[in-house]
Order: structure tokens, then sequence, then C-alpha cells
């Protein structure tokens, strides 16, 4: 198969290319098709014109945020796609048929006005799902009266997709996003009214993925709730601060997190009540409290007239939010610390620096930083240190930073950058997978020596990369430590700082002991908590597999004397980021 794939030249200026890469471009060993160049904000466009018919997939790959619409050769829409849960910044699915045109059209929410992104595009052959089946059903087939999407619980779910080129593909609640690289959704029977269609007592649940379709059948219970309360600390919010406007939808959009000693009490109709911290509350129905709020094209106004609405189980009230200007009129570095810092990815020491916040009222309050103050974000890569009660950060901003509070800013410029001295020798004291605890003397060709001791700030686990920072008489530097291959076989770790590599032989690599040490929530005992322990549970309790006697009590994370699918769900809300109050992932002997 040949296909043809090419960029129209009445935009060829929104592309510009490295080197003279050709307009039409094809892949026939591979059945793939690609373009790549730069991309800005009015976007591009790709034509494509396959050779035979069939299922094609588009998408692309940028270190940007890409988005498309697929259109045919009468510019109608087909198709559009933005995030997925994949690789790629998209991924759109359409049966082509031969010889016909078609038209990708591509934009970046990372492109701004002079500014452009580095994307590849792609244009492959792909697979539908085309019918399904189901393999387990749910344990539990309720929902609760007025809130049956809270109550919905498809932890057991397994489905099993047919595809177009005969494969199958099994697709699992929590642990599978996507099957053939479209996602699976699922959603109740709505009524005409867009209101959940209850008939005899049931709902019915359908999935949903490309051409596949099937329907399963919930009961319908009464809710046991009657009414619940909050008791919260007074919300206070900052004037044109803690609401962000969308321009694209001319939504403001506010967020709130309960706080640790925020309560809530459930009254229930058999009289009975439960009384609980919000953020640790859990039920028997696997419903939280949750909050929202209905401003839309507004801002809130300043004064105690704002609402969040705090709900459960179908229920709703009302939490106030007072709104007050912000008190801050400057941020300023009013004594600077040491400017000079290697270069590189190498950052200043910013102990005895001293940052002054000027308030509305005339008055000032003042820091002088200890770097042990100072919150380190390795993704935002900026500080966070707390001043007068108020939020400072400190961010690196070219050839120097740049440190805010509230929306006010002050650039710091004028950093001296030197060259890191060079190493003429170094030695592995210890060193550990993980970064901890590794330890290594360091001989530069002036003669000075150096000890470093490295803390773990991240760690990856399917590469067994280890990534962080360590402090340096010039600020501080990153580090990265992973395994060194011969074959498949790891023979030692890389460990890379101060522009240079150190390595290290697996005999001096320090493993946590596995009898004295293991992790609450790693039920199968790799090592690590992922979705593999989730699953293991949930095989456990089917029958399917059995736990070892330890792997049944890390798997036990509730601590509820006996393995069952709660502490599945809770290590797949772990894994999600939802809060869920137990240790897991913590060390346990």
């Amino acid at each position: 198969m040949k296909n043809k794939i090419r960029f129209l030249s009445v935009l060829l200026a929104a592309f510009l290319l490295f080197s003279a890469v050709p307009f039409s471009l094809s892949a026939a060993e591979s059945y793939v098709d690609r373009f790549e160049g730069f991309i800005d904000d009015e976007g591009g466009m790709v034509e494509f014109i396959p050779e035979e018919s069939g299922w094609y997939g588009f998408y692309s790959v940028s270190n940007g945020d890409a988005y498309g619409y697929l259109y045919d050769e009468e510019f109608n829409e087909i198709a559009y796609g933005d995030d997925t849960y994949t690789d790629f910044n998209f991924y759109i699915k359409a049966y082509l048929s031969a010889g016909k045109t078609y038209y990708l059209e591509v934009y970046d929410y990372a492109a701004y006005e002079g500014e452009e992104i580095w994307i590849e595009v792609y244009v492959e052959e792909t697979v539908v799902a085309m019918d399904a089946t189901i393999l387990y059903e749910p344990e539990d087939k309720t929902v609760i009266e007025g809130a049956e999407y809270e109550t919905v619980n498809l932890d057991e779910l397994v489905v099993e997709f047919g595809l177009s080129d005969g494969s199958k593909e099994t697709w699992s609640y929590w642990h599978d996003n996507t099957v053939a690289n479209s996602v699976v959704f699922w959603g109740f029977a709505l009524d005409e009214n867009d209101e959940i269609l209850v008939e005899d007592g049931k709902v019915i649940l359908w999935i949903n993925c490309d051409d596949a379709y099937l329907e399963l059948e919930f009961e319908v219970v009464e809710n046991p709730a009657e009414s619940f309360e909050v008791d919260a600390e007074p919300i206070v919010l900052y004037e044109n601060y803690d609401g962000v406007l969308d321009e694209d939808t001319g939504i403001f959009y506010y967020w709130y997190q309960f706080g640790m000693e925020d309560t809530v009490t459930v009254h229930y109709k058999d009289g009975t009540s439960v009384t609980d911290k919000v953020m640790f509350f859990a039920d028997d129905y696997g419903c939280q409290v949750d909050t929202y709020d209905t401003q839309d094209t507004e801002p809130w106004k300043a004064g105690k007239d704002n609402f969040f609405y705090a709900t459960y189980l179908g229920f709703e009230i009302k939490v106030p939010v007072e709104i007050v200007p912000i008190p801050v009129k400057n941020v300023e570095l009013t004594k600077l610390p040491d400017k000079t810092a290697y270069e590189s990815c190498y950052e200043p020491l910013w102990q005895g620096a001293e940052v002054t916040l000027t308030l509305k009222d005339g008055s000032k309050v003042s820091k002088t930083i200890n770097e042990d103050d100072l919150m380190y974000n390795a993704y935002l890569d900026e500080y966070t240190l707390e001043v007068g009660g108020f939020e400072v950060y400190i961010y690196l901003w070219n050839e120097g930073y740049e440190i805010a509070c509230f929306d006010l800013v002050n650039t710091i410029e004028g950093f001296t950058f030197i060259e890191p001295k060079a190493i003429a020798d170094r030695t592995v004291v210890q060193a550990s997978e993980t970064g901890e605890g590794t330890i290594i003397d360091v001989v530069y060709e002036d003669g000075e020596k150096e000890t470093f001791e490295f803390d773990v700030m991240d760690y990856w686990d399917p590469m067994d990369i280890s990534f962080g920072r360590i402090k340096t008489e010039h600020g501080y530097t990153d580090y990265t430590i992973e395994p060194a291959y011969e074959g498949e076989e790891i023979i030692g770790y890389d460990i890379w700082f101060l522009n240079d590599y150190v390595f290290a032989e697996l005999d001096k690599m320090i493993s946590l002991p596995e009898d004295d040490f293991c992790f609450a929530g790693d039920a199968d005992e790799n090592g690590t908590v992922n979705i593999k322990d989730a699953t293991a549970i949930q095989k456990h309790t089917a029958g399917i597999i059995t736990l070892s006697d330890k792997g049944e009590k890390l798997a036990d994370v509730d601590v509820s004397g006996s393995v069952n699918v709660k502490d599945a769900t809770a290590i797949q809300k772990w894994i999600a980021g939802i809060e869920t109050g137990l240790s897991i992932g913590d060390y346990v002997n």
C-alpha cells in the first residue's frame, strides 16, 4: 500500500522545516505516513488520499498539546480529537474511501502568537472495536437512587472487545483506559429530559468503544441517607486570584479542597448518624463528599454572598465563601543571595536572602530565607516560601529569577554563571538504585575535594531511573541514576551529576532488605505498588490465584483483617492520585 499525504501549500508558512523534507511522504513498508515541522498559532492542514479503503488513525506527537479536526473533501467535519490516554496528543479514527481526499487540521494549545511548536503528524492503518462481550460482571450491580453515577461500581468488570482484524483485546475498569487506541466510554441510558431512565426499578448502563456497544442492567435501591452537614473552617478566597477564567469558554472556575480538620456528619433514614473528617470520609456505598460551584460567566464578588455546593448521595448543601481583596501590594528581594551559580542546570543558593512583602495598609513583612524553609517542586521548577502567612514563589527565568506573590511579580537578573569544576577523580563509596544514601567522593583538578550524598526526589519505576537535586559549593545541580546494561543484564548504574558520569558496579548497590522492608499495598511482592497489585487482589478474591501470607498482609491496606475488593479499589484510587487516608506505598515491617 502506498498512500499520499502532503501539507497544503496554502498554509506552508505555518510549518517551517529544519531541512528540505518533501511535503508528500509515504512509508509503504510500515503503512505509516508522517509529516513533521513547526506549527504556530494559525495551525496547519495535512491532505491525505488513501489508495485503499479501510480504517485509518490520525495522531500527533509533540512537546506541546495538539488537537485536530478531520474533514472530508467537502470540508464537512468527520471527527475531532484532543487528549487521549495514550502517548499521543490526540488519536482520530475514521473509515476512509480509496481515492478520496481528506484533510486533517492541526492546532496546538502551546503555540501562541509568535511562538512555534515542533510537531509530528502520523497517518496509519488501524483497527477498531467491532463487538464486545462481558467476561466478568461487577459483583455489586446496584446503584443508589439520586446518586447513580456516584455509586456505580465497575471495579470487577472485564470486557473482551473483538477488533476489525479478528483479534481480541480485554478491558477492565480502572486498569485499562483504551482499546486499540480508542477511549472506552460508559454512561446510563437517559430519557427525553436527559435524566437517568428508570424502568421497573432498573437502569441500563452502556459501554461503547468505536462500533462496539453493550449494556448492563443495574438495580436502583432506596437512598439510605436523609441529610448531611459540613463543619468547616470559614472559606476565604482572594479576589481576582483564586478564580480562573477559561478564555475559550468564558467560564470562571474555582477550586476548593476541604481542610484536614473539616468534618462531615451524615444522617441516615434508619436514625443513625456518622461523623468523620471530610478528607477521609468513606462509606459502604463508594461515595464521597464532593464540591462544585455554579458561577460561570462572572467571577465571584467581594463579600460573603458566594457559595460552594457540597454533595453527597444526591443531597446538596451550601458552603459559604468569603471573597476578600488581595492584601499584598509588592513583593521584592530586599537582600540578594549569592548570585554565583554553575552553568547548565545549576541554581544558586538562596540561604540568607531576604524576601519582603509590602501590604496595602503600608506595613511590611519580611523573612530571611533558610533553605530548609524552601519547598521545591521539580515538575514546575519552582520554590515555595511562606512569608507572613502568604505564599511566595521563586522560579527560573532565562538568566535570572522571578519572585511572585499572588499576581505580583518581580524579576531578579544579573546572576553570574561559571563553568562547573573539572573532576579529576571520583569514588563511589556506596550507592543505591533509588539514589537514597548514595555517597560519592570527588577530587577536582584544582585539588579540592567534595563529598556528595544523594537524596531521592523522584523514582521512575518502569525504567528504574531516579532523579533529584543535590547541593554543591555553587548552587544546586540535578542528577539522574539509571541502570547500565550489557544486553538485557544490568551490570551497574550510571550516575550523572556535575556534568560527569560515574559508574557504580552492582556490588556497590545497596538494596533494601526484602525480609525487613516492604510496602503497604504490594500484594504481588515485587517491591513496588502499582495496578498489578490491585489486579492480584481482584484475582485473589475471585479465587483465580492465592496470595502468600505476606502478600495478604500487604494487600489488606484498610487493615480490616481480610483482603477484599475494597483494598483493590483503595490501591486504584491511590494510583490515580485520589486521597484515601491509608498508608498505601509506605514502608512496613
